[in-house]
């Protein structure tokens, strides 16, 4: 489990958006030549948050995953202290876009 250190809940401040990074990980399997073993390899990476702000359709995708985690998903993630600050951006970045093929109500809301 990877948990940042100073823990998000004890910042004296909320974080800039320059501090937000966001954690992934790539996961493959392979087989060794000689013998033949298989090895799982995972590679995680910390990219700042910042790196979206070309990419309309990601930052709108992860805004739109980060917005439907359950409760104790956001909780373990910090979502609390960070959430404001990422918004901001967002409706900075964004303003009104909707990606190509995405419906949205009047009430701003995602249909499909």
């Amino acid at each position: 489990m990877f948990q940042q250190e100073p823990f998000a809940d004890s910042l004296p401040n909320p974080p800039r958006i320059e501090d937000i990074h966001i954690r992934h990980e790539r996961q493959t399997l392979r087989r060794l030549p000689r013998t033949g073993a298989v090895i799982f390899l995972v590679r995680t990476y910390l990219t700042p948050v910042t790196t979206l702000r070309e990419e309309k359709d990601s930052l709108y995708s992860l805004r739109s995953a980060i917005e439907a985690w359950p409760d104790a998903m956001a909780r373990y993630k910090g979502r609390h202290v960070w959430r404001e600050v990422f918004e901001a951006w967002c409706k900075e970045v964004l303003g009104d876009y909707v990606p190509e093929g995405i419906q949205m109500s009047q009430a701003g809301r995602r249909l499909n």
